[in-house]
């Protein structure tokens, strides 16, 4: 695999937030059971440091009373290119800051809950929750296309989930982006499901 989606560090903007460790697979329902918080704007880092999303309120956007804090929102990623022009992680304590590049930015779907995962050639972006709805269930983004999920579209063993004290949990396994570009997920019943990023269309597990 080319680019594997990794979850970092997701800042609040200006404060540091707890990483959101319940997206990776195996992890607790904790961060699933919990309501989500007030719209708000935060970072998050690639695994290899050279890339970072922004989700903030879309420029002219609305300010709107809480939950939603503003009318639309947008992730915008950036390449952080070091001081001597040379690709550089961010944050080093005792270094100049790198300068941001943008890449791509797309119109985000906010939830409330503040994580992102970005791939390592910073392409590609996902905020997929792991509590199950038909209806949606977060989005992936390819160089500035967003494109929705819903739980609809996935054909899997829903008896299969797993409970908690207020969800269904549908994602066991991994996921990430393929070197098609395309994302993949694997559901509790252990299927992989391969989202075309080109149509948006959803391939069932048997490969159709």
């Amino acid at each position: 695999m080319l680019s594997t989606a990794h979850l970092h560090r997701a800042t609040a903007l200006p404060f540091t937030l707890a990483l959101a460790v319940a997206l990776l697979a195996g992890s607790s329902a904790t961060h699933a059971d919990s309501p989500p918080g007030a719209h708000k704007g935060f970072e998050a880092t690639s695994k290899n440091g050279r890339f970072v999303g922004v989700v903030a309120p879309a420029p002219g956007a609305k300010v709107l009373p809480a939950p939603f804090g503003a009318s639309e929102w947008r992730l915008t990623v950036y390449e952080l290119v070091g001081p001597e022009g040379k690709d550089g992680k961010e944050g080093k304590e005792g270094k100049e800051a790198p300068e941001r590049k943008e890449l791509w930015h797309a119109k985000f779907s906010h939830s409330g809950h503040e994580f992102l995962v970005l791939t390592d050639d910073g392409l590609g972006a996902s905020h997929i929750l792991t509590f199950f709805s038909e209806a949606w269930v977060g989005s992936i983004y390819r160089e500035g296309k967003a494109i929705p999920l819903y739980g609809e579209w996935f054909t899997f063993d829903r008896t299969a989930m797993k409970k908690t004290a207020s969800h269904e949990l549908w994602l066991e396994g991994p996921r990430g982006f393929d070197e098609e570009g395309n994302y993949f997920l694997t559901t509790i019943d252990g299927k992989r499901h391969v989202v075309d990023t080109k149509t948006g269309k959803v391939r069932e597990p048997d490969g159709r």
